[in-house]
C-alpha cells in the first residue's frame, strides 16, 4: 500500500530581512515536503523581488499590506519575522484572520502587547507558536533528560558571547541583501512605535528612567538574551530573583537564585571570529552541557557533553544524535501544530515569562524626601531622575509636621508595653521600605539592590533607618546628602516633645483638663475628630522655635521605632552596616538665613553682624546637657577670632557672586552648617568605615548661577541636588555646569548600580568637557580623605580632585557633643530590663 502523501502547509511570511533570507526561506525549501512558501510581504518592493528570486520551485505572491496576506485563502500560516515593533500588531492581525501563526522571538517587548495577543489567541482557530528555535535542538531535549536524573543541581550557567554575526551570515551561502527603499511615512511609523514602545515597557511598566542605556539593554535583552533566557527557564524554572547584575555592553552578566543554587547568565559581543553559546548544569557528580554554534551556517550540530564521576573514575560523552539544525527540528514541530494538532513548547505565555525575568535585573533606588519633618514635596518622581542607566525609583511620602511627628502625654498613654507616640512618620519610613522590599520584583526591581537615599531632613532620616531594628535587611546601600543625625540637632526627647505637644494641642482647640479628663480620653479624642485646617493653623500660629529650636516635631526614642538616640547607637556599634556615600556642600546654612537658634537678645538671629553674636550663638549650643564643658573653651576661641578666615564663602545678598569667607556672619554659617549637616554626616561615614564598609565622601563647593536659580551661587544647602539627580538639565547652557552635572550623575550611577563609585562600567554618557577622573577613595581605606567636587573660592571652578581632612573644624564640635540617657517609660504592669533600655 502506497503511503498518501504529507498535506502541505502554505506559508505567507511577513518580513523580508535577513533572518528570512538566511534562515527561513532555505529551511522551507529544504522541507518542501511540509511547506509552500505562497506569499511574500514587506514594505520594501526591492526586498520581496530579491526574495521571490530565492524561492525556486515556484514564484510566490507578493505585497506591501499584510492585511491582503493575512487574508489569503492561499496562506495556512504566517510567519511574522519582521521587526519587534510590528510583531504583536501582525500577530494579532493573522491570529483574527483565522490563521496559525508563527512569530520569531521576541514575541512581545512589553506585557501590555503580550496581554493585547493572548486574548486574541483565546478568541482565535488558529495556533501560535513562538521561534525559540534554541530549545528544539535535539541535544538539549536530551540534556533535559539527563538534567532530570540529577539528584540536586548544585550551580548552573549560561552564556552566549558571539563575534561579528555579518561574517558568520557571510559564509552561510544564502547571499542576503539589505534595501532601503522605504516610504519616509514607513520609517517615521517605525521610529515612533520603538519609542512608545520602550516607553511603554520601561516607564510605565517597569518605573524606569528611560535613556539611551537603558533602552539598548531592554531591546539586547529582548533579542539575544530572550535565546538565553528561555533556555534557562525550560531546564531550571523561574530564578526566585536577582544576587547581582552588571548591565554593561558590549558584555553584561546576571546572576539568578534558584532555591539551593545559583545561575549565572553571561553574554556579550566582541570582534573575535566564534560562536560561544552554551548551557551547562552541574551537580555533585556529573555536568551537561549543550554547546551551540551559529545558525546561520547548516550542518553545524549541537553537542551534549557530559562529565561524571562512574564509580570513582572520571568520564567524558560527547552526544551528537542527529545533525540536523534546530531550525529544521523546530519547523518540523510547526508542522505537527499544525496538521497533527500537537501542542507545542514555546506558546505565547510561555514567552511571557521573559519579560518577568528582564524585569527582575534593575536596581532600586528609594528616596525619602526632606522638609525639616514639616513638610514635603510631591514633584519628584523618575522624570525627575537622571541615573543615566536602568534604575526603579521610588519615591516614599510619610506623614510629617503634627500629622507624622506629634508628641502628648494622652497619646503616649495608649500604647504599651512602651508608654511614648510622636514617631508615625519614621514608622512610614519604614513601612514604605518594607512594601519595596515585599513588592519591587513585581515593579522590575531587584529587593536585594536597594539603595535608599535622602537629602536635607531626608538625610537625618537616613541617619535614623540606620540604626532603627525594623529596617535591617530592607537596603543595601545608602545615601545621605546634606544631612546626618545627632540627638543635639536633629532629634528630640520625648519628654520635650509632650510638653511643647500640649503646647500645640491646645492652640489646636483641645487642651488638657486634668479633673475631668484624667486619662486625656477627652484630649485624644477631640485630636482626631479635629480637622486639617485646624491643626495646621494651631502649628502655624506658634513660634517657629517649637518646631526647630526645641525640637516638637522630631523624631525621638520611643522604644519601638528609634531604642535610643542615634548617637549612642552609632557609638555602641547598634546599626545596620551597608555601603554609603555621603557629602555635603560648604555653604549650607547661606541658603536658610534664620539660623535656627536665639542669639542672647531672645531674638532669631537673620543675620551675624556683630561677634557677640557668634558668642550667644556659641554659648546657647555648648548649653544644651551633657556637653564636654572642658572642651568649649577650644570651640569659642576658634570662632570668636575676628582676624580668620572661615571655609566657606557666603552673603547671598552679593550681586557679584563672589561672596565673603571672614566675619560674624562667615562664622556663623561655618559652625551652623558643621552642627546640623556636615559634622553629623562625618560621623556617619566614620562609623561604617569603622564597620569596614565602603564609605564615600564628598564635599560640593562648586558655584554657579545656573545651579542656583540664577542668583549669586553659593554652593548652599541643596545646591547638589539639581546637578547630580538632573531636574536644571535644561538649563545647564555652560560645559562647566554640564561637566559637573554629568560626573556627578556618573559617580552616583556607578554607586546605585555597581556599588562602587568607581566601577563606571556600563554607565553610559559624554562629557561636556573632556577631564579624566579621579579615583574617589573609601574612607576605609584612605581615613577623611573625600572626593572634592569644585573649588568654591572660584566661580564655576569645575576641579574634580580629592582632599584630606575636609570639615576638620568638626573636630572642634565633636568634642562637645552632648550625650544623653534613654530611660523608656513603662505601661503599667511593665518595668524597666536591667540595662534600663526596654520594658518587659
Amino acid at each position: 500500500m502506497i503511503a498518501s502523501p504529507p498535506r502541505i502547509v502554505n506559508v505567507g511570511i511577513i518580513g523580508c530581512g535577513e533572518v528570512t533570507q538566511v534562515v527561513h526561506i532555505p529551511t522551507l525549501s529544504l522541507l518542501s515536503d511540509f511547506f509552500k512558501i505562497t506569499y511574500l510581504c514587506d514594505i520594501s518592493q526591492d526586498a520581496l523581488n530579491h526574495c521571490s528570486q530565492k524561492i525556486d520551485a515556484h514564484i510566490p505572491k507578493t505585497t506591501k499590506d499584510p492585511v491582503e496576506l493575512c487574508a489569503s485563502s492561499a496562506v495556512d500560516v504566517v510567519f511574522v519575522v519582521n521587526s519587534d515593533e510590528y510583531h504583536v500588531s501582525h500577530a494579532t492581525l493573522a491570529l483574527e484572520s483565522g490563521k496559525h501563526v508563527f512569530v520569531e522571538k521576541p514575541l512581545a517587548l512589553t506585557v501590555r502587547d503580550v496581554d493585547t495577543l493572548r486574548k486574541a489567541e483565546e478568541k482565535a482557530p488558529g495556533k501560535l507558536m513562538v521561534g525559540y528555535m534554541r530549545r528544539y535542538a535535539a541535544a538539549f531535549i536530551d540534556a533535559l533528560k539527563e538534567i532530570g536524573g540529577m539528584e540536586k543541581i548544585t550551580y548552573a550557567r549560561v552564556r552566549d558571547i558571539i563575534g561579528p554575526n555579518s561574517t558568520f551570515v557571510s559564509q552561510s551561502g544564502t547571499f542576503p541583501k539589505r534595501f532601503d527603499d522605504y516610504a519616509p511615512e514607513d520609517s517615521q511609523d517605525k521610529t515612533a512605535r520603538a519609542a512608545e514602545l520602550v516607553e511603554q515597557a520601561l516607564s510605565r511598566e517597569c518605573g524606569v528612567p528611560v535613556t539611551p542605556a537603558s533602552t539598548r539593554m531592554w531591546r539586547v535583552l529582548g533579542g539575544l538574551g530572550s535565546h538565553d533566557l528561555s533556555l534557562m527557564r525550560e531546564a531550571l524554572g523561574m530564578p526566585t530573583k536577582v544576587i547581582g547584575a552588571h548591565l554593561g555592553f558590549p558584555f553584561w552578566s546576571v546572576l539568578f537564585q534558584y532555591p539551593g543554587f545559583a545561575a549565572v547568565y553571561e553574554s556579550g559581543l566582541d570582534a573575535i571570529l566564534r560562536f560561544d553559546a552554551h548551557i551547562e548544569i552541574y551537580s555533585s557528580n556529573k555536568v551537561v552541557r549543550v554547546q551551540y554554534d551559529t545558525p546561520y551556517v547548516k550542518g553545524l550540530p549541537i553537542t551534549m557533553h557530559i562529565s561524571e564521576n562512574v564509580d570513582g573514575t572520571y568520564q567524558e560523552r560527547t552526544v551528537r544524535k542527529t545533525y540536523e539544525d534546530p531550525y529544521t527540528l523546530e519547523m518540523k514541530e510547526l508542522y505537527a501544530m499544525i496538521v497533527d494538532g500537537k501542542p507545542v513548547k514555546t506558546t505565547s505565555a510561555d514567552a511571557a515569562e521573559d519579560l518577568q525575568i528582564f524585569k527582575m535585573i534593575l536596581p532600586v533606588l528609594v528616596e525619602i524626601p526632606g522638609g525639616g519633618y514639616v513638610e514635603t514635596s510631591f514633584a519628584a518622581g523618575a522624570d525627575v531622575v537622571s541615573l543615566t542607566e536602568a534604575v526603579v525609583y521610588v519615591f516614599i511620602h510619610y506623614r510629617v509636621n503634627i500629622f507624622g511627628f506629634l508628641s502628648t502625654t494622652g497619646l503616649s498613654q495608649e500604647t504599651s508595653p512602651y508608654l511614648s507616640s510622636g514617631n508615625y512618620g519614621l514608622a512610614d519610613w519604614t513601612l514604605g521600605l518594607q512594601w519595596v522590599h515585599d513588592n519591587i520584583d513585581l515593579f522590575g526591581g531587584d529587593p536585594n539592590r536597594v539603595t535608599v537615599h535622602g537629602s536635607s531632613a531626608g538625610a537625618w532620616a537616613m541617619s535614623l533607618v540606620q540604626v532603627t531594628p525594623k529596617t535591617k535587611g530592607l537596603f543595601q546601600q545608602i545615601m545621605v546628602e546634606s544631612g546626618g543625625s545627632d540627638q543635639s540637632i536633629t532629634v528630640s526627647s520625648l519628654e520635650k516633645k509632650e510638653a511643647l505637644g500640649q503646647t500645640l494641642t491646645s492652640a489646636a482647640g483641645c487642651p488638657w483638663n486634668e479633673t475631668s479628663d484624667p486619662d486625656y480620653a477627652l484630649q485624644n479624642a477631640c485630636l482626631r475628630n479635629a480637622s486639617v485646617i485646624d491643626l495646621m493653623e494651631a502649628f502655624i500660629s506658634q513660634d517657629t522655635f517649637l518646631w526647630y529650636d526645641e525640637h516638637a516635631l522630631f523624631p525621638a526614642p520611643d522604644g519601638w521605632w528609634l531604642p535610643d538616640y542615634p548617637q549612642t547607637l552609632y557609638d555602641s556599634g547598634a546599626f545596620h552596616q551597608v555601603p554609603i556615600l555621603a557629602g555635603s556642600a560648604m555653604d549650607e546654612m547661606n541658603l536658610i538665613q534664620f539660623l535656627p537658634y536665639l542669639n542672647v537678645s531672645g531674638q532669631w538671629l537673620y543675620n551675624a553682624t556683630a561677634w557677640e553674636d557668634v558668642a550667644g550663638w556659641c554659648k546657647n549650643f555648648t548649653s544644651k546637657g551633657g556637653v564636654n564643658v572642658s572642651a568649649t573653651g577650644a570651640l569659642n576661641d576658634y570662632y570668636l577670632d575676628p582676624n580668620r578666615t572661615f571655609d566657606v564663602r557666603v552673603n547671598r545678598n552679593s550681586t557679584d557672586g563672589v561672596g565673603t569667607n571672614m566675619g560674624p556672619y562667615a562664622a556663623m554659617v561655618e559652625i551652623s552648617s558643621g552642627v546640623i549637616f556636615q559634622c553629623p554626616l562625618r560621623r556617619n561615614l566614620r562609623h561604617q568605615a569603622s564597620a569596614g564598609q565602603p564609605a564615600f565622601g564628598y564635599t560640593f563647593g562648586y558655584r554657579s548661577p545656573n545651579a542656583a536659580g540664577g542668583v549669586a551661587a553659593f554652593a548652599e544647602h541643596g545646591s547638589q541636588l539639581g546637578l547630580g539627580f538632573d531636574p536644571l538639565a535644561p538649563y545647564l547652557t555652560n560645559t562647566k555646569d554640564e561637566f559637573i552635572a554629568h560626573t556627578m550623575q556618573q559617580y552616583w550611577a556607578s554607586f546605585v548600580i555597581n556599588g562602587d563609585e568607581n566601577n563606571f562600567t556600563g554607565i553610559d554618557f559624554s562629557f561636556g568637557v573632556n577631564q579624566t577622573l579621579p579615583r574617589w577613595p573609601s574612607q576605609t581605606e584612605a581615613g577623611d580623605t573625600v572626593l572634592r567636587i569644585g573649588n568654591h573660592d572660584v566661580m564655576r571652578d569645575s576641579t574634580i580632585d580629592k582632599v584630606t581632612g575636609a570639615y576638620a573644624y568638626c573636630d572642634l564640635q565633636d568634642a562637645v557633643i552632648p550625650s544623653y540617657t534613654y530611660r523608656p517609660n513603662c505601661a503599667p504592669g511593665y518595668s524597666l530590663t536591667k540595662d534600663f533600655k526596654g520594658c518587659a
